[in-house]
């Protein structure tokens, strides 16, 4: 299934289109679900894999790098993450720094986090999906397609990423 955007994607993203790759990052996945559980028990699982690919999304516009790297499918139009659901049998992080996030966790990361929150509440379930259907290349929420084309650097971001994005430690 092609993207609702193909149309609109820059030629300068379509050769990276299904190149980028990251390692994910399990036990940092684990620490953002169960930081994101207690900071928002309201929100379902449905929600909060929606909302960890929106802060992925959010995290790598602002600094340059996903939270976790993690890999997001579509099922139909609804976004899942199998490494989401497989983080969970990865030992909770029982460390937690001056700022009550788990040590693996940064600021940056909490806050993208809870900006994606914010949005959900905003938006509801269905306007995130909508947004995430955007990012979607095939059945995959493409990383290529998260990289704002507008932000300098652009171009250099999508070619390290699809060079190095296996060796980012998250």
């Amino acid at each position: 299934m092609a993207t609702m955007t193909e149309a609109f994607i820059p030629d300068f993203v379509k050769p990276f289109l299904g190149r980028i790759a990251f390692d994910y990052g399990a036990a940092k996945g684990r620490s953002c679900l169960d930081w994101a559980r207690r900071s928002h028990p309201d929100v379902s699982w449905d929600g909060l894999v929606l909302v960890m690919l929106y802060a992925e999304a959010l995290h790598l516009g602002s600094y340059g790098r996903p939270i976790t790297g993690a890999v997001y499918r579509f099922e139909g139009d609804v976004a899942i993450s199998s490494d989401l659901v497989s983080s969970i049998i990865v030992r909770p992080n029982p460390f937690v720094d001056e700022n009550g996030l788990p040590d693996d966790m940064s600021v940056s990361d909490a806050e993208a986090i809870e900006e994606a929150c914010r949005d959900l509440r905003e938006k509801g379930l269905e306007g995130l999906q909508r947004r995430a259907q955007a990012w979607r290349h095939g059945d995959v929420a493409d990383y290529a397609l998260m990289v704002d084309p507008t932000r300098a650097g652009a171009e250099e971001l999508l070619s390290d990423f699809a060079y190095f994005g296996l060796h980012l430690v998250f």
